[in-house]
């Protein structure tokens, strides 16, 4: 709805039609793709009957809401909040089918709703909650909320300043959005920009001095390292070209396809050292040797506890 003025069926019909085309592909697995809404008809029906072999969800928290909208029992109440719990935390966490349906046999107390609104209730909280989660256990967890995805969504509303956009000019901001939140992210891992670090949190900072002088590559690598698997690194490790496959060769080939091999990565390595000596000097700082560490005397049995007088991020190779 952020490429068009309206938001009506039809709309969506022609919208997804279209990004089904676009995203086909050949899977083997049960289902191609995973989506969550707020169970918009104009969005969930047109999704539904474009992507038929992909899991449909409904946000836990919309219904969550809408129940208790339905609901006849005084609100913030106990026997409200016990309600809530029933439905949407036994049933909607319901470990199997059988264990969903035995808790919606048991049923909730007649006067908790109006008319025949519970029934119809489960039978949407089984097939877009319950059923797909346990198709996908490793993907989907208990009490699935779209809570994310309405918070990107507002944020690209504010990128396009709430103004329909033509396609190409829509998808081009919102790469200017997702790199400039990436650059904000990656800022405050030295303690800059407009996002700090948690306090406590277990993230490792890089020095200031190494992250200033390394390419935005080497940037790059260290965040997703340091954020997205909680692993630092201490510089970068050369791409090394690969042993071809010597299966069918004779033996004078394999002679020249490991010679050649060597000559590759012989050159890599001469490149790399090239790279950091010419950052050194840029850099104006001391040239090391990339393999230099602080070895431990003869009696040491632990890890030297030399002084360190040098940044351990950089490691530059020895001038020639």
């Amino acid at each position: 709805m952020l490429f068009h003025e309206d938001s009506t069926t039809e709309t969506f019909y022609t919208f997804h039609q279209e990004m089904a085309r676009l995203l086909e592909f050949e899977n083997f697995e049960e289902f191609d793709y995973i989506f969550i809404t707020d169970d918009e008809s104009a969005i969930s029906e047109t999704l539904r009957k474009n992507f038929k072999r992909s899991l449909h969800l409904l946000c836990c928290e919309h219904l969550e809401n809408c129940m208790i909208r339905n609901c006849t029992y005084k609100k913030n109440t106990k026997k409200q909040k016990d309600l809530i719990n029933l439905i949407m935390g036994d049933m909607a966490g319901a470990d199997s089918l059988p264990e969903f349906d035995k808790l919606v046999g048991e049923g909730v107390p007649s006067d908790a709703f109006n008319g025949n609104y519970f029934e119809e209730f489960a039978i949407k909280l089984r097939k877009f909650v319950v059923e797909p989660r346990l198709k996908a256990p490793n993907v989907i967890p208990k009490f699935m909320k779209s809570n994310a995805i309405e918070s990107h969504n507002s944020r690209i509303k504010d990128y396009f300043d709430h103004h329909p956009k033509q396609l190409d000019d829509g998808v081009n901001t919102c790469k200017e959005m997702v790199d400039d939140i990436m650059r904000q992210l990656m800022m405050a891992l030295i303690d800059e920009g407009i996002y700090r670090l948690a306090p406590g949190s277990k993230i490792k900072k890089p020095n200031k001095t190494s992250w200033k002088h390394w390419d935005e590559d080497q940037r790059y690598r260290f965040f997703i390292k340091a954020v997205c698997t909680r692993k630092t690194i201490q510089g970068t490790k050369p791409c090394h070209p690969t042993l071809p496959d010597m299966t069918d060769l004779s033996l004078e080939e394999r002679k020249i396809a490991r010679a050649t091999h060597k000559q590759a990565a012989t050159k890599l390595n001469k490149d790399n050292k090239k790279k950091q000596y010419e950052a050194a000097l840029d850099a104006n700082l001391p040239a090391l040797n990339a393999n230099s560490h602080i070895k431990k005397k003869p009696y040491q049995k632990t890890s030297s506890a030399a002084c360190r007088t040098r940044d351990m991020y950089n490691h530059y190779p020895k001038r020639e």
